[in-house]
C-alpha cells in the first residue's frame, strides 16, 4: 500500500511584502509522479523550494516521511530528499569524474553518467561542457543521491530544459524508475511531454492551486495553455 510522503497544509510564501503562494494544500504518496505546471511567476520554483526545506519564512505545515523540512538538519534532509534547481551551477570547476565524489553513491553516478551517453566527458572540467551535458552531470548527481529510490523524494525543477530529445527521454525514464522502486517525484516542466508522462498534473496560477488532474482528464491544447506556452 502506498504511503504519503509529502503533506503540506496552507502552504503560504510572501516575498518583500508580496504573496508567492497561498495557502496550497497537498499531498503525495510513494509511487507517485506530479508534474507542476503553469506560467512563469506561478509560483512553481517555490514551491519546490519550500518543500526541500530552503524557505524558511515560509508558513504552513510541511513534512516530508512525517519530518517538518523546515526544522530538521539539511543533513538528516539529504538521506530522504534530492532537489535539483532549474540552473544548477558549481563553484569549482571540478572535472566530471572528480564531481561524482560529491555524491554519496558514486556508482550510481557513474550509472547515470553512462545512461546520458557522458563516458567520454568524464575526464572534461565542468566549464568545457555544453549546456545541456552540464545540466545532464548535475541530474546524475540528483539521481544517485537517493541510493534506494523507496520512500525517498526527488524534486526536479525544470529538469529536461536545454536537453535534446534523447536526453529527455533518459530523463522521463529516470522518473518512472523512480516512482516504480516507491520514490515520489515532483516536477516543475514547461515540457508538454514531461507533463503528460506523470501520474497527476498540479496546475498552479498566481500562487493557488487551479486544478490537480489525470493527464488523460486534460486535453492537450488546454495544458499548452496551462503550462503557460500560449
Amino acid at each position: 500500500m502506498n504511503s504519503v510522503l509529502i503533506h503540506c497544509s496552507k502552504l503560504s510564501v510572501e516575498q518583500q511584502g508580496s504573496p508567492i503562494l497561498k495557502e496550497i494544500n497537498l499531498e503525495v504518496l510513494s509511487g507517485h509522479s506530479l508534474g507542476i505546471v503553469g506560467p512563469n511567476g506561478a509560483g512553481k520554483t517555490t514551491l519546490l523550494r519550500s518543500l526541500a526545506g530552503l524557505i524558511p519564512h515560509a508558513r504552513g505545515t510541511i513534512s516530508i516521511e512525517g519530518k517538518n523540512t523546515l526544522s530538521i538538519s539539511p543533513i538528516l534532509l539529504s538521506e530522504f530528499l534530492s532537489y535539483l534547481p532549474q540552473n544548477p551551477a558549481c563553484a569549482w570547476d571540478f572535472t566530471v569524474r572528480d564531481f561524482g565524489e560529491l555524491s554519496t553513491h558514486p556508482d550510481l553516478f557513474k550509472h547515470w553518467i553512462n545512461r546520458f551517453k557522458l563516458n567520454e566527458k568524464l575526464g572534461s572540467p565542468l566549464s568545457q561542457l555544453s549546456g545541456g551535458e552540464k545540466k545532464s552531470v548535475h541530474l546524475s548527481l540528483a539521481f544517485s543521491l537517493l541510493g534506494s529510490p523507496f520512500k525517498k523524494v526527488l524534486l526536479l525543477d525544470e529538469p529536461t530544459a536545454a536537453l535534446d530529445h534523447d536526453r529527455a527521454h533518459v530523463v522521463a525514464l529516470a522518473i518512472q524508475e523512480f516512482i516504480e522502486a516507491g520514490a515520489a517525484v515532483l516536477c516543475a516542466t514547461h515540457d508538454l511531454s514531461l507533463a503528460q508522462s506523470c501520474k497527476e498534473i498540479l496546475v498552479l496560477e498566481a500562487g493557488r492551486v487551479i486544478q490537480k488532474n489525470a493527464p488523460a482528464d486534460i486535453s492537450p491544447s488546454e495544458l499548452i495553455k496551462l503550462i503557460g506556452n500560449k
